[in-house]
């Protein structure tokens, strides 16, 4: 049997193949952390894609709870791997499909990967934060010192995965200060830390409701 094993910092996929069995394609889908994702639609297409990505599957499977999947048996010939999540509305796959080929007595196939990440297309209208909506700034004194503001969201869906930062730099005047940011569209609250060189303060904003 040949085999080839194909890795990305997204998602590793492994492809083993043999004349008389077929072609195994094996992976695992993670979050841009590295988190595997549980419940992630893998359909394998056939080439030519006449009936494009929403086509039906040649084979299909889920992603087990720590992201792998497996499709067994697949007879030599050309293919797509596509990605068909139902998860958050604000993440995305990036690439949401890939090519593969697959060769009489082994498999050929680019590298393939595959990563879930946030998905700045769905946004709410922007909102203006300034000194009003941020109280504590008036505590600070940024013609003297270094002041800096942080702002970011929490996925609500995701309470492990990182904090998208929306907003970070120096604040030199509170005087018309208007900061106009884009939200994610399942964001309830921002956050935001203010911080100068002895000491800092945080808290949030509610959205909405």
């Amino acid at each position: 049997m040949r085999a080839s094993t194909l890795c990305a910092a997204g998602t590793a996929l492994a492809l083993l193949a043999s004349p008389a069995l077929g072609a195994s394609v094996k992976g695992i889908a993670r979050e841009a952390g590295g988190r595997g994702v549980e419940g992630v639609g893998i359909c394998l297409l056939r080439r030519p894609l006449d009936s494009g990505l929403t086509g039906p599957c040649f084979a299909e499977t889920r992603t087990d709870p720590k992201g792998r999947f497996a499709l067994r048996s697949v007879d030599p010939g050309r293919y797509v791997v596509a990605i068909r999540d139902e998860g958050p509305g604000n993440r995305v796959w990036d690439p949401p499909s890939r090519r593969v080929a697959i060769s009489v007595g082994g498999p050929s196939a680019k590298a393939l990967r595959f990563q879930r990440r946030f998905g700045f297309a769905n946004f709410q209208p922007e909102i203006t934060v300034g000194a009003a909506t941020i109280p504590e700034l008036a505590s600070f004194d940024p013609v003297d010192d270094l002041v800096f503001l942080r702002i970011f969201v929490v996925d609500e869906s995701d309470p492990g995965a990182s904090p998208t930062v929306l907003f970070l730099g120096q604040i030199t005047s509170l005087d018309g200060l208007a900061i106009k940011l884009s939200l994610p569209w399942q964001v309830s609250r921002v956050f935001y830390e203010v911080y100068d060189p002895t000491r800092s303060v945080s808290g949030s904003i509610a959205i909405g409701g």
